[in-house]
């Protein structure tokens, strides 16, 4: 079982199912044998947006926050040009951008 199998026991009367990989899980949701997906956040968007030809959209509440990073190893030189470079592109408004395209929506506060 997903880890959201708790949730959606606890929250619905629904039957949670997984998928060996989550393009499974949308498709089921076209075809209608399925009635919803629970997933990352920013790969349901980019599927609802660029993969499912209008035939997924995303609804409700996000249910966590999760952060990400990127992990360097320790001393590398390419930590610090990672960095400004993503603080350029935030700066600039390229990043919100390049987020709205794929995720189709701007990211809080850019």
């Amino acid at each position: 079982m997903s880890p959201n199998s708790g949730y959606i026991k606890e929250k619905t009367e629904g039957t949670p199912e997984a998928f060996p990989q989550i393009t499974e899980a949308y498709q089921n949701v076209i075809a209608g044998r399925a009635d919803a997906v629970i997933y990352d956040v920013p790969n349901v968007q980019y599927y609802a947006n660029k993969e499912a030809g209008g035939e997924l959209k995303t609804v409700g509440e996000r249910l966590t926050g999760e952060q990400y990073g990127i992990a360097f190893p320790k001393g590398s030189e390419l930590r610090d040009k990672f960095d400004d470079a993503l603080t350029t592109l935030k700066d600039n408004g390229t990043f919100g951008d390049i987020y709205e395209e794929w995720f189709g929506e701007r990211p809080e506060g850019m």
